[in-house]
This record gives structure tokens, sequence and C-alpha cells, in this order.
């Protein structure tokens, strides 16, 4: 109760904040056209960034960027990704996870229709620590990036949550500060890894409520120890769903 109280009041900090920058910024537009025609271009040429990314994140992931280049509010964010959510897990045959032998029903699983694994890591975004929560299918790949992101610390060190020094910069980042890194840290903080275990266990419910059963739960940079057989998890391990396994990604250190 406690964590679920602290989530709530992480969330609203950013929604007071989110809406007197962007009433401040609408006010500002408003009186400058020539500013707000070049925001506009800039935002055109962000959004058809994204748009090219989201073959390989999945549909409706342009609101994550978005989120992370503070070209949205947070509050607009969750309801975008809620009808995100919603299209993703539809019921169906056409549905990325569906399977021919549908899961047995447990607690908080009826009617399964479908298998999915769960990845999971903390990321850097505005400035605090966060969690970003993605499904793959049962091949692996990836189906919905990103699908579920939310601020575990925003007082944590973003120097915590790193990106590989060496790698490349890509156009997008270079550009708009965004894109796909691979980390060389898994030191997220306590706070952070108090809440990621309570919007896991939150994500767990939800997708299974949806009918999919998860299988796998794999634990990227800042989340390792969170890993359920480590001391002190026993809470987080008794929301585990009853098929899940835990892996710790091979590409973080």
């Amino acid at each position: 109760e406690a964590e679920w109280r602290a989530s709530k009041t992480i969330a609203a900090h950013f929604e007071e904040a989110d809406r007197e920058r962007y009433s401040a910024e609408g006010r500002a537009l408003s009186v400058m056209p020539q500013l707000a025609a070049e925001r506009a271009e800039y935002f055109k040429a962000l959004l058809a960034n994204l748009r090219l990314s989201a073959k390989n994140q999945g549909p409706g992931s342009e609101c994550v960027g978005l989120l992370t280049c503070e070209f949205m509010s947070v509050s607009s964010y969750y309801r975008l990704e809620a009808e995100r959510f919603d299209t993703v897990l539809a019921r169906g045959e056409a549905s990325p996870f569906w399977t021919e032998k549908p899961p047995p029903a447990s607690d908080g699983l009826v009617d399964g229709f479908g298998v999915a694994t769960v990845v999971a890591s903390l990321v850097p975004i505005r400035d605090g620590q966060w969690i970003a929560i993605s499904l793959n299918d049962i091949q692996g790949r990836d189906i919905a990036m990103s699908i579920r992101c939310r601020c575990c610390d925003k007082h944590g060190d973003c120097d915590e949550i790193s990106s590989d020094p060496k790698r490349g910069e890509t156009w997008l980042e270079g550009q708009f500060g965004i894109g796909q890194t691979r980390s060389i840290s898994h030191a997220g903080s306590d706070k952070a890894h108090r809440n990621a275990a309570v919007f896991l266990a939150e994500f767990f419910k939800d997708v299974r409520a949806k009918g999919i059963e998860l299988l796998n739960l794999v634990l990227g940079a800042g989340l390792f120890d969170i890993h359920p057989e480590r001391p002190g998890n026993e809470e987080f391990a008794a929301a585990l769903p009853p098929m899940m396994e835990v892996h710790y990604a091979i590409n973080h250190v």
C-alpha cells in the first residue's frame, strides 16, 4: 500500500509539472507565430522518424518516444499507453501471442488464449529512473517494446542507468536524444527497485486478465537486484505467475 501511494505521488508530481510547463509554452507560442511554425515542423520530423521505428517497437509506440523527449505530457502518455495496451493484447487468433494449445486456467488467468514473455529494464527518462516493460512472443520476437513505462525514482541518478560510450550514435539519437542503447550498468536505486517490483506485479495482473499467460521474465538494466531468488525479494516472488521463469538479460552486465 505504501509503495502504491508512492507511485501515485510520483505520477501527480509529473502531471503538475507538465501542466505548468505546457501551459507556459502554449501561451508563448500563441503570441510567437514564427516560433510556433518552427516547433510544428520540428515535431513533424520527430514524429516521422518515430513512426519509422514503430515497425520495430510495435503499433502505437510513438508515444514512448514523445514522452522520452518531453514532447508529450505524462498524463497524455498514460492515455495513449492504455489504448496501445488494449490494441496489442486484443483477443483472437490474429494476436501475435495466440497459441493453439491454450494455457491452463489458474488464479488470475481464466479462458486464456495466448502466451508471452516479459522483458523489463530501468531506463533514464526525464532525469529519473523509469521502468520500461516490453512483451515478446514465445519465439522471443519483439512485439510490443516499452508497452508500459512508469517512473520508479524521479530523483534517481540517470548515470546509474548508463549507455555504452563506445557505441556509435544513430541519427535519431543525435537529432533528438533518443534511441536504443546497450546498458553497461545494473545499479538501480533502492527506491527504483521497490517500485519496479510493484509495477511489474501490476503488469503481470493486467496482462493475464487479458487472457495471456506469462512464461518468462527477462530482467535487464537496473533490475538484476530484484530477482526473486535474491534475499529480501520474497514478496515479489509471490507475485509471479505460476508458470513464470525469471532470467537475466545476456546483453546487460
